[in-house]
């Protein structure tokens, strides 16, 4: 892999490992260039984490961690329950929800509970 800023040209910074030559110099020049223009390494993804707390005797769902709504549907994918999360966290009063298996919607991304 040729790496190319302004008129400095290296095949790859193994170079530098091999001692002190015309090329080694060229490649810590360039990481030092690279390392000042402020050009860095791609960020890793971050990782959204939803987090569901089912409380049974209060007949509650609360879904932190999400933003925007947060949607709940029977296992026909019928729309059920809609909240707009609000301080990244929604709650539902699922008491009245029969006993079965549901699906929950947020961030894009799908849960599947079981009441």
């Amino acid at each position: 892999m040729a790496l190319e800023l302004d008129e400095l040209r290296v095949g790859s910074f193994t170079t530098v490992l091999q001692g002190r030559s015309k090329d080694s110099e060229t490649a810590l020049n360039l990481l030092e260039r690279l390392h000042n223009t402020g050009i860095t390494q791609p960020q890793e993804c971050t990782k959204k984490t939803i987090e569901l707390v089912i409380d049974e005797k209060a007949g509650t769902m609360i879904v932190n961690g999400a933003t925007g709504p947060v949607k709940i549907f029977n296992s026909s994918n019928k729309l059920l329950l809609i909240q707009t999360a609000k301080d990244n966290q929604a709650i539902f009063k699922i008491g009245h929800l029969k006993a079965g298996r549901y699906l929950l919607e947020a961030e894009h991304l799908f849960f599947e509970f079981v009441k």
